[in-house]
């Protein structure tokens, strides 16, 4: 078995997916839980093709309350979700070649929703269900302005 010599932290992050209520659902965990939405992002702000044509809906944010996080978002292509295609989890990495390595490893076998690649938003990404059936999003933010 390959195993990575890493040394740079990566941290989990869960993230769910809405079909077009994220932001209703956001305002709801505020109401249970406290905390704040950190980072707010609308299709409409987006470049064309990423589908402005679902105007306000949510095309990525960040909630945290006490030492918890998750992203939220609407559906990328606007439709209904269904349970368990709702809710993946995120890997937040520290290097763009740390995401890179873990992404030739886990992506053999893997179904490819997003290949590896840079994005309007300020990060590299990637989205993929490994071959036991679990959704990843990696994901390195880059220093952007």
């Amino acid at each position: 078995m390959q195993k990575l010599k890493l040394t740079a932290k990566m941290e989990i992050i869960p993230t769910l997916v809405f079909s077009g209520d994220c932001e209703e659902a956001l305002k709801f965990y505020i109401k249970c839980f406290g905390g704040d939405i950190i980072y707010m992002e609308r299709y409409k702000d987006a470049p064309a093709e990423f589908n402005p044509k679902f105007g306000n809906n949510i095309l990525h944010s960040k909630f945290e309350f006490g030492v918890n996080k998750f992203y939220a978002s609407d559906s990328f292509e606007g439709k209904k979700v269904a349970a368990g295609d709702n809710q993946s989890l995120t890997i937040e990495f520290e290097s763009k070649e740390q995401l890179a390595e873990v992404y030739e490893i886990i992506s053999e076998g893997a179904s490819i929703k997003t290949p590896l690649q840079e994005s309007f938003w300020g990060t590299s990404y990637a989205i993929l269900t490994d071959r036991y059936g679990i959704m990843w999003n990696l994901n390195f933010t880059r220093v952007v302005g």
